[in-house]
């Protein structure tokens, strides 16, 4: 199907705008550092280092959203200035 408007991009949905992207991250920043207490507080108590591994799982599993979010914002941050990544 041929365009009809050269000045139209592609749409983009809502959940997938820069501004929730945003805070998502912001959201995933504070999920990282509730991990990294969670690890702080593991190793400092002799009962929980057994279980030092859920904060830690926590930590990797935010931090891959954060990349993915980051690595997002960029490409489009890139393709919307006309450079190619």
């Amino acid at each position: 199907m041929e365009k009809l408007y050269s000045f139209a991009g592609e749409p983009i949905p809502w959940y997938d705008s820069s501004p929730v992207c945003g805070f998502c991250l912001a959201l995933m920043a504070l999920v990282f550092l509730f991990g990294a207490a969670g690890v702080k507080v593991g190793w400092e108590t002799q009962e929980f280092h057994r279980d030092v591994w859920v904060p830690g799982v926590l930590m990797v599993l935010a931090a891959s959203v954060m990349l993915s979010l980051v690595v997002r914002l960029v490409q489009r941050r890139a393709s919307r200035k006309g450079s190619v990544l």
